[in-house]
């Protein structure tokens, strides 16, 4: 089995991309993705995309949603890159998590579940309006 293409993700902070694009090959993306930066430097920018990731003591951890549907991209560079790519953009969510919940993979994970079930609950309960 072909593993899939990796894909091209952006960070979006008030409709502004920030740093790089990175190209990550985690599949299917998370809704919520951790980014780590030094200090403030958007230069710096990685993602904590797969499950082992974990930030290092010198990194800043912020947190985004996925935004909107896949799109493609193609991209032209040697054998390694040329192709068509899916990308997506993440936006950085307001407010931001405490590092402390950013940095520790559990506590971590039990965020992503309860904002997952607060969203959940808060779309049952506008569609029950309707």
């Amino acid at each position: 089995m072909r593993k899939p293409p990796s894909t091209f993700v952006s960070l979006a902070a008030g409709g502004t991309t920030k740093g790089p694009s990175l190209r990550l090959n985690r599949h299917p993306l998370p809704v919520y993705l951790r980014f780590v930066m030094v200090g403030t430097c958007w230069e710096t920018l990685d993602a904590l995309d797969q499950l082992d990731d974990t930030p290092k003591d010198s990194e800043r951890v912020v947190v985004a949603e996925k935004r909107g549907d896949i799109g493609r991209m193609h991209a032209f560079g040697n054998k390694k890159v040329t192709g068509w790519y899916d990308t997506i953009t993440y936006d950085l969510i307001q407010p931001q998590p405490e590092q402390d919940t950013l940095r520790d993979t559990e506590r971590w994970r039990a965020w992503v579940l309860e904002r997952m079930q607060s969203v959940r609950r808060e779309h049952t309960h506008t569609k029950g309006q309707t």
